[in-house]
C-alpha cells in the first residue's frame, strides 16, 4: 500500500480501544475495580454502585462538600451526625459529641443516648452496650446471662437456649392455650385420637398431630422421597410456612453459586424431612451431609455477612451407619430439580433456559417444540406470549395487547358487561350495590380523593404487624387512616384476622413508643391472583378496625398515579426490621436501593420470572451485609420537584442482602395495584356489610 502527503490509508486498517471502554462494551460505561461494569452516568453520582466506591474514587467535591476516604461527596449536615452515609465511617469519626445527648463511641463516633443498652450494637466497639443489664434494654435475661426480647418469654421456643425463658409458665401463658391456628400455637398436649392409621401424637405440633403428607413444596418436588411431617428442622410448622421462610430463599439463592452439588437436597432434607410412612417418624440428614454443605456454603454467606442457619446444627443428626437411619443423596446420581429442565442427553439446564432462543442442551433439545401450541399453551395475537388457557377471560389481562380479555362477553342491548365478563343490566350500575360478582358495576362510580396529606417520613418510625404471641411477622404501610397495604405471602396459613395486630409509629421492636397506636384488624383482603408458587401478584390490602389517629409520627404515604414508575438508577429507600446477620434487629433500619431496569433483574434470576407485578432494586454502601427490608415492609422514592415521598415497592422476595453477590431484592411493584386497591377500598367501604 502506497500513501502520498497527508492523504488517509486507503484501506480498513483495525484499531484496538485499549483499557475500561473495550472491556466493558464502549465508553458508556465505567468498569470497577470489582471487575464488574456500570453505566457512565452513574460514576461521580455521589452512590456507592461499584461496591467498593471505585466510580466515586476519582471524583471532585465542592468546597463547602466533604469528602469521605471512600471519595464521597457529602453535605456538612450528614457529617458526625451518627449515620454512617460514607460506606467506611469517615464522616463519623474524631466528632465533637454533646455530653448531654450523646455517648463517644471509641472510634470517635457520637451516638444518642437513647441508642445505649437498647439491645443493638452501634458503636463497632459495642460500647453503647457495656455494662447493661437486660432489663435496663426492656429484655428477657436467660439464666445464662443472655438477653432475649420479653415477648420470647413463655412462646414455646427456647430462646434462651436453656430452657429459662420457658419455666414457671401458667396454662395462660403457654401457647397450649393460644388460639388455634394461631402462629406460634403449639400444645402441651394431644388430643385423645388423631384420627386413621398413619398419624401420631406430637407435642410440637400445632395440630396436635404428626402425620404423614404428600410433600407439595415446590422446591423439593424431585425427591427419593414423597411424604413429610412437621415441625421440620427448621422449625417451621407447616409446608406453607416453608414456603414463605427466609430459608426457602436463602438456599436457591445459594444453589445459585455452585458451593456444593447436593446443597438443594441437604436444603430439602430440613425443609421437608422424610416421613418414615410405618413409624411416622422423621428421617434426618446424615451428619456427613450436613456438613459437606456448611463447609462448602458458608464462606459464600459470610461475603454477604449472613451466617449459616443456626437451627442446622449438624450435631443433631446421626453418623452414617450408626443406630439410627439418616438419609444421603445416592452416589453418582444428579438429577434435574424441578427448577430445571432436563435434556435429551441427560444434561441439567435452568429451566428458564427452555424456549428461549439459545441453545443450552449439547443435543439442542432444550429448543425443540417450543410453539404455544406444542406446550399445550395459547399464543396472545400479536406477539410470541403463551398463556395458559385457564387465563383467558377470567378479568385479569395477561398479553401485551388485552386481547385475551377482548369479545369475551355477550351481552344484551340493555346490558353492560362486568369486569369478569358477567352480564348485568345497565339500570343496576352504580346503584350503590353489588350486582356483579367482583363488584365492578360500583368501581367507577365515584372518585376516591386523595386526601393523604403529608407522607410518613418511613425513616423515623414504622408500621408492623403482629400474629398473636408471635409478635412481629412483618412489615406494613400505612395508605389511609384506616387502610394499610403489605404483601399477600405473609397470611399464608394464618387469614383468620383475630390472629392480628397492627402497630403504627413504631422506631424500637422491645421499646413500646408513647407515639406508637395500635389497631386490631377487621378484613384482610389477598389478591385474587396471588400465586404462591412464583410470588406473583403479592399484595394484600388490609382494613383496620377503627380510624388511625394522624400524627407527626403516623401518617398515610402517598400511593403512585396510575403509570406512574421510579426511573431504572434513581435511589429509593426501604425501611424494616430485616435480619442483620442471623438476627433480627430492634431498631427499625433504613436502607438506600438503586432501581434496577426489569431487564437487567431477570438476568439476575434464572430460576424465577420477573413479571410486570415486580419491582427491582439493590443495595447501596454501608447496607450490603443487612437485610434491612422485611415483608411487606416499604419502599418509597422521593418525587423530584414536589418534595414528597411515593410508595412503589413492597418488600416481596429476593434476598437484598444477597445483592452484591446474587442479585436485587424483588418488590411488588404497587404503581401496578393501584387502581385494584381503590376498587378494594370502595368494596370494603361502601358495598359490604
Amino acid at each position: 500500500m502506497v500513501t502520498t502527503g497527508d492523504a488517509r490509508p486507503a484501506c480498513f486498517t483495525p484499531r484496538q480501544i485499549k483499557g475500561k471502554p473495550s472491556v466493558c462494551g464502549g465508553k458508556d460505561h465505567f468498569l470497577c475495580a470489582t471487575g464488574i461494569c456500570v453505566p457512565q452516568k452513574l460514576v461521580c453520582n455521589g452512590y456507592n454502585d461499584c461496591d467498593d466506591w471505585s466510580d466515586e474514587t476519582h471524583c471532585e467535591c465542592s468546597e463547602d462538600e466533604f469528602r469521605c476516604n471512600t471519595g464521597r461527596c457529602l453535605t456538612p449536615v450528614l457529617v458526625c451526625d451518627s449515620y454512617d452515609d460514607c460506606g467506611d465511617m469517615s464522616d463519623e469519626l474524631n466528632c465533637v459529641c454533646d455530653p448531654i445527648q450523646e455517648h463517644r463511641c471509641g472510634d470517635g463516633r457520637c451516638v444518642s443516648k437513647d441508642w445505649l443498652c437498647d439491645g443493638d450494637h452501634d458503636c463497632l466497639d459495642k460500647s453503647d452496650e457495656m455494662n447493661c443489664s437486660c432489663r435496663s434494654q426492656g429484655l428477657l435475661e436467660c439464666r445464662n446471662g443472655q438477653c432475649v426480647p420479653s415477648a420470647f418469654r413463655c412462646d414455646g421456643e427456647d430462646d434462651c437456649k436453656d430452657g429459662s425463658d420457658e419455666e414457671q409458665c401458667s396454662h395462660e401463658q403457654t401457647p397450649g392455650g393460644c388460639v388455634q391456628g394461631q402462629l406460634g400455637c403449639i400444645s402441651s398436649s394431644c388430643q385423645p385420637t388423631c384420627g386413621g392409621d398413619n398419624a401420631a401424637c406430637d407435642p410440637r405440633s400445632n395440630i396436635n398431630c404428626s402425620r404423614c403428607e404428600p410433600i407439595s413444596l415446590e422446591l423439593c418436588l424431585n425427591l427419593p422421597y414423597n411424604l413429610t411431617s412437621y415441625p421440620n428442622y427448621l422449625g417451621h410448622l407447616s409446608q406453607r410456612e416453608s414456603s414463605v421462610s427466609w430459608e426457602s430463599s436463602l438456599f436457591p439463592a445459594l444453589v445459585q453459586t455452585g458451593c456444593y452439588q447436593y446443597l438443594m437436597f441437604y436444603a430439602c432434607t430440613l425443609l421437608v424431612p422424610k416421613c418414615d410412612p410405618f413409624s411416622l417418624q422423621k428421617v434426618p440428614p446424615c451428619r456427613s451431609l450436613c456438613r459437606n454443605a456448611k463447609e462448602k456454603c458458608e464462606s459464600v454467606l459470610g461475603i454477604v455477612g449472613l451466617q449459616w442457619p443456626e437451627d442446622s446444627d449438624c450435631s443433631q443428626f446421626p453418623e452414617e451407619g450408626g443406630n439410627s437411619s439418616c438419609l444421603l443423596p445416592e452416589a453418582g446420581v444428579d438429577e434435574c430439580s424441578p427448577s430445571h429442565f432436563k435434556c435429551h442427553s441427560g444434561r441439567c439446564v435452568l429451566a428458564t433456559k427452555r424456549c428461549d432462543g439459545h441453545l443450552d442442551c449439547d443435543d439442542h433439545s432444550d429448543e425443540n417444540n417450543c410453539g404455544c401450541a406444542e406446550r399445550a399453551l395459547w399464543e396472545c395475537p400479536g406477539s410470541l406470549v403463551c398463556v395458559k388457557p385457564s387465563m383467558i377471560c377470567d378479568g385479569f389481562p395477561d398479553c401485551p395487547l388485552l386481547v385475551d380479555e377482548a369479545n369475551c362477553s355477550v351481552c344484551q342491548d340493555n346490558e353492560l358487561a362486568c369486569n369478569n365478563h358477567q352480564c348485568v343490566h345497565r339500570t343496576l350500575w352504580c346503584d350503590g350495590k353489588k350486582h356483579c360478582s367482583d363488584s365492578s358495576d360500583e368501581w367507577n362510580c365515584v372518585s376516591l380523593s386523595d386526601h393523604s396529606g403529608p407522607v410518613l417520613t418511613v425513616f423515623k418510625t414504622a408500621a408492623e404487624y403482629q400474629s398473636g404471641q408471635s409478635g412481629h411477622v412483618c412489615g406494613c404501610v400505612l395508605i389511609a387512616q384506616r387502610w394499610a397495604l403489605t404483601v399477600a405471602h405473609c397470611f399464608e396459613g394464618r387469614e383468620n384476622t383475630d390472629l392480628w395486630k397492627v402497630v403504627l409509629g413504631l422506631t424500637n421492636l422491645d421499646h413500646p413508643s408513647a407515639h406508637s397506636q395500635s389497631r386490631g384488624v377487621r378484613s384482610i383482603i389477598v389478591h385474587p391472583r396471588y400465586n404462591r408458587a412464583v410470588v406473583d401478584y403479592d399484595i394484600s390490602v388490609v382494613q383496620l378496625e377503627s380510624e388511625v389517629e394522624e400524627t407527626a409520627y403516623v401518617r398515610p404515604v402517598c400511593l403512585p398515579q396510575p403509570g406512574q414508575l421510579p426511573s431504572p438508577d434513581s435511589y429509593c429507600y426501604i425501611t424494616g426490621w430485616g435480619h442483620m446477620g442471623n438476627r433480627m434487629p430492634f431498631k427499625l433500619q433504613e436502607g438506600e436501593v438503586r432501581i434496577i431496569s426489569m431487564a437487567q433483574c431477570q438476568s439476575y434470576f434464572d430460576m424465577k420470572t420477573i413479571t410486570p407485578r415486580m419491582l427491582c432494586a439493590g443495595y447501596e454502601a454501608g447496607t450490603v451485609d443487612s437485610c434491612m427490608g422485611d415483608s411487606g415492609g416499604p419502599l418509597v422514592c422521593e418525587e423530584v420537584g414536589v418534595h414528597r415521598w411515593t410508595l412503589f415497592g413492597l418488600t416481596s422476595w429476593g434476598s437484598v442482602c444477597f445483592s452484591k453477590v446474587l442479585g436485587p431484592g424483588v418488590y411488588s411493584n404497587v404503581t401496578h395495584f393501584t387502581s385494584w386497591i381503590q376498587q378494594q377500598i370502595y368494596i370494603h367501604t361502601y358495598l359490604t356489610d
